[in-house]
């Protein structure tokens, strides 16, 4: 009833300006807004606070009414153990705790999902340190294995200058053969003639 009221007397007055006072005569000024649905807007902004009556004013201040609110006092919600508030109350902390809920599930499912994975990588770090371990050991061994060959290497070259002086001289010796060996074999004997032997006497 007060709105009607109210919006009746705006509508009839066209105030430039409102004050609403509360019980304890606390004031607060209200705009009026332009517009065509101005008288609404300014219902709107008296409701969004309560107010006992309000005061119209012309464009110099000077009062052109009065309207009192005659509606009844918004009610009280019932905080009492089993009222509405308790309820709504005892709801919310019900949502509230599921949601704790699960996000504990989750960090410790994440908890477990980072240990396993570093748990996987320690174990692929150990492999691979092993697996270097193995490839050094292998290194070692061709590099003992490359100084071996190279030893033999230079060995069979120092044999091989021997080798080649040898060869290089086979054919003078093939030459003083025949030579070598007939001072050997010594003077040969003279052949009787007749081709007989001489018979000892």
């Amino acid at each position: 009833m007060t709105d009607n009221a109210l919006l009746s007397t705006l509508r009839k007055l066209q105030p430039a300006k409102l004050k609403a006072y509360t019980s304890d005569d606390d004031v607060r000024d209200v705009a009026i807004p332009g517009g065509r649905k101005k008288w609404s807007q300014v219902i709107a902004a008296l409701s969004a606070r309560s107010w006992a009556y309000v005061v119209l004013l012309d464009k110099s201040g000077a009062e052109l009414g009065t309207v009192t609110n005659t509606d009844p006092a918004t009610e009280v919600e019932d905080l009492a153990p089993g009222g509405r508030a308790t309820k709504e109350l005892q709801h919310a902390e019900r949502i509230v705790e599921l949601v704790l809920k699960s996000n504990r599930e989750v960090l410790s499912w994440r908890d477990s999902e980072t240990k396993a994975l570093l748990a996987a990588q320690g174990a692929v770090v150990g492999e691979m340190t092993k697996g270097m371990k193995a490839l050094s050991e292998v290194w070692a061994d061709q590099a003992e294995v490359a100084a071996d060959v190279a030893s033999n290497a230079a060995e069979a070259a120092a044999g091989g200058g021997q080798l080649q002086q040898l060869i290089e001289a086979a054919p003078v010796i093939l030459q003083l053969l025949p030579t070598l060996k007939a001072m050997l074999a010594g003077p040969a004997e003279a052949s009787p003639p007749n081709g007989h032997s001489k018979r000892k006497e």
